[in-house]
């Protein structure tokens, strides 16, 4: 015990020292598997330095033609940008209407923006509705229409033709009666012969009569068209409009100027193509030979918008990628075709329209829509058209001696934000001269456009708010 006491502090190591070694023996392989991974892990970095520094190392003259590089790209896509505007606004020019004063014409004023006080004064929404009916009928007199023949013209060509017959009964009678001693017995079947042929006249006269007068409606234009086949929006003036009202008008000519469009492109090339003169210029050579009916949307075609940046359409219709745009739960119920609803990119436009015409010339028509602008046919039906009876409506149409189909088409169109919402110039914090935005408020506050707006349409609706 003595010697313990004397020499404490070397017991005390001693036994530090046990325990110690005790504890590397109880974890000694772990430690070393521990190690070696980690000299694995320090050899493979190695490695890897070792291969790098046989790279061109990064210096600034890289980093700045990267730089140069992508602005180079930033530009074109603003010029990409430039250029699609100014391509799908081109042709879509607003109404311009006539301020009256004193019963003249003292100047015009654009109808979009709506300057409500401009509007009050010279009664501008009467003046637009009546505008409007105007354009639609200047649109239909470029095709050179044509109409199946109306009752009055119907029952004037009977009459014609009834007198003509009636005379020709008489000429025959009395040749019968120059011709031939007549007796008793012989007079009485002749009356009778006479009685049937005056009893048929009237019948044989409105035969003849609606043939006639079909015949001449289908020579005396190239495609049957009218006012009430298109989808008129104002049917007759009106004073109360609402902006809603105006600005769905406004694109309603917009699409049906380019619908009547196509179709004369249509026409026009099926007749160079035919090689036919002007005086064979009518329905019966025509390729698109009547306008069934045009049908479109007065809303956008609203949705939820996909994550990710929507990018611009090409020419013709057809999309970039998925065109950034996901599908509403309606339209994908209807198996829309491209999936597209309004963005803060674009705005679409749903329509559709039928013609009666024969099948080679659909891929014509269809490409001479897609090229006038940002249209793509979604959809296309085809049925067969049935002969009628002349006595009906659907009978006094006459398309020749082609097989026709009536043609059904699905359309969409997609109008730029930039040029008809506006374009913000963030240089003059101001909206661009060029591009004002001519969407009415109350179109942009419609709660299904919500996620289509742009951070400038939200702050022009704050400041409409507040205004009033």
């Amino acid at each position: 015990m003595r010697f313990i006491k004397e020499n404490i502090f070397y017991v005390i190591l001693a036994g530090i020292l046990l325990v110690v070694i005790c504890t590397v023996v109880a974890v000694g392989i772990p430690v070393t598997d521990d190690i070696e991974k980690r000299w694995d892990k320090r050899e493979g970095t190695h490695d890897l330095v070792q291969r790098n520094r046989r790279w061109p190392q990064v210096n600034q003259d890289v980093v700045d033609q990267g730089r140069g590089r992508l602005e180079r790209m930033k530009a074109q896509a603003r010029c990409v940008a430039a250029d699609s505007v100014r391509w799908n606004s081109r042709n879509y020019k607003v109404l311009m209407l006539p301020k009256f004063e004193t019963g003249r014409v003292v100047g015009e004023v654009r109808a979009f923006p709506i300057d409500r006080r401009t509007y009050r004064r010279y009664g501008l929404r009467f003046e637009f509705t009546r505008l409007y009916l105007e354009k639609l009928k200047e649109m239909i007199a470029k095709l050179e229409p044509t109409s199946p023949p109306t009752d009055s013209e119907i029952e004037a060509e009977i009459a014609d033709k009834q007198a003509k017959l009636e005379r020709e009964a008489v000429r025959e009678r009395r040749i019968e009666e120059k011709g031939r001693a007549v007796d008793t017995a012989a007079r009485g079947r002749g009356d009778d012969s006479t009685e049937w042929r005056e009893a048929d006249v009237a019948a044989r006269a409105k035969e003849l009569a609606l043939k006639s007068a079909t015949l001449q409606k289908a020579t005396g234009g190239l495609i049957y068209i009218e006012v009430q086949d298109l989808d008129v929006d104002f049917p007759e003036p009106r004073t109360n409009p609402s902006d809603v009202d105006l600005w769905a008008a406004q694109w309603n000519l917009w699409v049906t100027q380019d619908v009547l469009e196509a179709i004369k492109q249509t026409n026009n090339e099926a007749l160079r193509a035919g090689g036919t003169s002007p005086k064979k210029h009518h329905v019966m050579n025509a390729a698109v030979k009547r306008l069934v009916s045009l049908e479109i949307t007065t809303d956008y075609v609203a949705g939820q918008e996909k994550p990710g940046r929507p990018t611009y359409p090409v020419h013709g219709g057809a999309p970039f990628g998925a065109g950034g745009a996901g599908p509403s739960r309606q339209q994908a119920e209807k198996g829309n075709l491209t999936q597209r609803v309004s963005t803060k990119l674009y705005d679409v436009i749903h329509y559709k329209f039928s013609v009666i015409m024969p099948m080679r010339y659909l891929q014509a028509l269809q490409k001479n829509l897609e090229n006038l602008n940002y249209h793509t046919i979604l959809n296309v039906q085809m049925e067969e058209v049935v002969d009628k009876d002349r006595a009906s409506k659907e009978g006094l149409y006459y398309y020749g001696t082609d097989p026709v189909m009536k043609v059904t088409f699905d359309g969409e169109l997609l109008l730029l934000t930039d040029w008809q919402r506006g374009k913000w110039d963030d240089q003059n914090n101001s909206w661009s001269k060029e591009y004002p935005p001519l969407v009415p408020l109350e179109v942009l506050m419609q709660r299904s456009l919500e996620s289509a707006l742009r951070d400038e349409d939200k702050r022009r609706i704050r400041e409409q708010s507040m205004i009033r």
